[in-house]
């Protein structure tokens, strides 16, 4: 088993086994389990599950940040769901449509009413391989 290990934390485990526990290890590592159950995406993928709305009426905060062309900055109240790998529906009139949320830093005081999220979101990727194509040349 090889390691890739950033800033002293275990980014990556290369297993040739069953590595269930290394599995285990690395998503705590990351913070990547969602109720003790790991979620499995793929890359540039998101969770299957129905997308949130997010727009001024549901708790966006402020117009979303443009960083390119592939990726936005979205402050929000704190919402179940709002996590990494959610597919999010944005509409503003700064920008709209499908995006999926990579990051999510979180912020709350019991004595406050500081309850927001700071998302960094991406355009989802397409599948590598769809569905089969039908005509063309061929038998």
């Amino acid at each position: 088993m090889g390691e890739l290990v950033a800033d002293g934390t275990v980014i990556a485990k290369h297993v040739l086994a069953f590595g269930r526990d290394e599995m285990e290890e690395c998503a705590r590592a990351l913070d990547v389990l969602e109720e003790a159950v790991a979620q499995a995406v793929p890359l540039g993928g998101a969770l299957a599950r129905d997308a949130i709305l997010l727009s001024a009426d549901t708790g966006m905060l402020e117009s979303p940040k443009i960083v390119n062309r592939r990726t936005v900055q979205v402050s929000a109240l704190i919402q179940p769901g709002l996590v990494p790998g959610q597919q999010v529906v944005l509409q503003s009139q700064v920008i709209g449509g499908t995006w999926r949320i990579s990051e999510a830093e979180y912020a709350g005081d019991t004595h406050g009413n500081d309850w927001t999220v700071a998302l960094t979101m991406h355009r989802p990727l397409p599948p590598l391989v769809g569905a089969p194509v039908t005509g063309g040349i061929g038998p």
